[in-house]
């Protein structure tokens, strides 16, 4: 696991543990830590994770293949919660906190969007067929997106665009807009009011299967599908300008999602490397971290002694990182720095002996 670079003990005053330790977490040397061999424990998922939700740093929500959703504890291996109610497999899944409680919205491919609360089993409302204030919005491979009263149920607009079979939607608040990627090989701009059309980037060459935001809403990031290293490149949009402004080539398989690592906090991995950084998951097992600014990829961790394809990933800015795949597979990770660089530590990760199919 990990890659060619070599972890030597030195005085480096940047060879540190993000996550803490005492008086600041200074280590001398980064190959103790790294020699430990990560947890394995059994998969509590029957199929494929395909989606994960931050409830905070250590517990996720995950949406799988085999119609359900849990609440984990990435620490201790446990789950807390167990919902079952998808007539088919769940594709996406959201956390919201309001007035107090705590509230789960799932996507699935049984056309329905469910909300969920914390200690109960069953779903508190249907929709038939991403959340602000109140409103849930929803992509489908009915090449629709749509917007929907949250308390009522009821659809407040509705936006068909031929062809546009939607596979990931992100909401910026800072631009009040939605992004989706599609498997028409572009990424679409909606204006969260109306659902009107704001802008359709030029198409790519292959189909994109996720779509991220920027904080700020000026940039965006899409991944694209592919095979033996042809295609699958994440490509850094300018919103504005309609271009693209940097690509990241190196996964030899369909990249499945990126996230930005310690957005926005000033005591993040960025504080530490001098360098904004995001990182990405790939049927090709791998998980990458890049120089956002460069695109030149600063680790390459394969997993493919512990995992298969990997679908889904979460950062978090104590350096906690979450990432999900097939059969169940759910992978704890530190990411600490050293010497200006970032480094990815396995800590613990789930498998299951057998899939099945659903």
């Amino acid at each position: 696991m990990g890659n060619s670079y070599t972890a030597l003990s030195t005085q480096d005053h940047q060879d540190i543990l993000l996550n803490g330790g005492e008086k600041g977490g200074i280590r001398t040397s980064a190959s103790l830590f790294m020699r430990k061999p990560p947890v394995k424990r059994p998969a509590h998922h029957k199929g494929d994770i395909c989606c994960m939700a931050a409830q905070r740093s250590g517990i996720v929500v995950t949406g799988s293949r085999d119609k359900t959703m849990k609440l984990n504890n990435i620490d201790t291996g446990e789950v807390y919660m167990d919902w079952r109610g998808h007539d088919l497999e769940v594709t996406k899944v959201a956390y919201k906190f309001r007035n107090g409680k705590h509230f789960i919205i799932s996507g699935s491919r049984d056309e329905k969007v469910k909300i969920w609360g914390f200690g109960h089993e069953n779903a508190l409302s249907t929709i038939n067929a991403h959340t602000k204030n109140g409103h849930i919005f929803s992509g489908s491979r009915d090449t629709t997106v749509r917007k929907w009263d949250s308390e009522t149920g009821k659809q407040m607009a509705m936006n068909h665009r031929s062809r546009n079979l939607i596979t990931h939607m992100v909401f910026n608040a800072a631009t009040k807009t939605i992004a989706q990627s599609s498997e028409d090989k572009s990424i679409k701009l909606w204006d969260e009011r109306d659902l009107s059309l704001i802008a359709e980037f030029p198409k790519k060459n292959n189909i994109q299967t996720f779509v991220e935001y920027l904080p700020d809403g000026m940039q965006l990031l899409s991944c694209s599908n592919g095979f033996n290293g042809d295609g699958c490149e994440i490509s850094l949009y300018d919103v504005r300008q309609r271009r693209v402004l940097r690509e990241f080539r190196g996964h030899e398989d369909t990249v499945t999602s990126v996230s930005l690592l310690g957005w926005p906090s000033a005591n993040s991995i960025q504080a530490f490397t001098q360098r904004r950084l995001i990182l990405s998951t790939s049927h090709d097992k791998t998980v990458r971290v890049w120089n956002l600014d460069e695109g030149v990829c600063l680790w390459n961790h394969d997993g493919s002694d512990n995992h298969g394809p990997l679908f889904s990933s979460l950062c978090f800015q104590d350096g906690c990182i979450v990432v999900a795949g097939t059969d169940g597979a759910l992978v704890s990770m530190q990411l600490h720095a050293r010497a200006g660089r970032p480094l990815l530590q396995t800590l613990a990760y789930t498998s299951s002996p057998s899939s099945s199919e659903y």
